[in-house]
């Protein structure tokens, strides 16, 4: 299951990235708010990825 996780983490982290470029090279004058928005959004998925393995984690014990 874990592994799981890692890929789906990835595979965002790597279209986020994508995304994120191609945005900040096509609106040059929005790009730190482009950054700040892609940052914000890929904190709060990985906080939520990370937080139902605290609970199993946790649980398990």
């Amino acid at each position: 299951m874990a592994a799981l996780w890692g890929i789906a983490t990835a595979s965002l982290r790597f279209v986020m990235m994508a995304v994120g470029t191609y945005c900040a090279d096509a609106y040059r004058a929005s790009s730190v708010e482009i950054f700040i928005a892609t940052m914000v959004i890929k904190n709060f998925l990985f906080f939520g990825f990370s937080y139902p393995s605290h609970i199993t984690a946790t649980a398990a014990t």
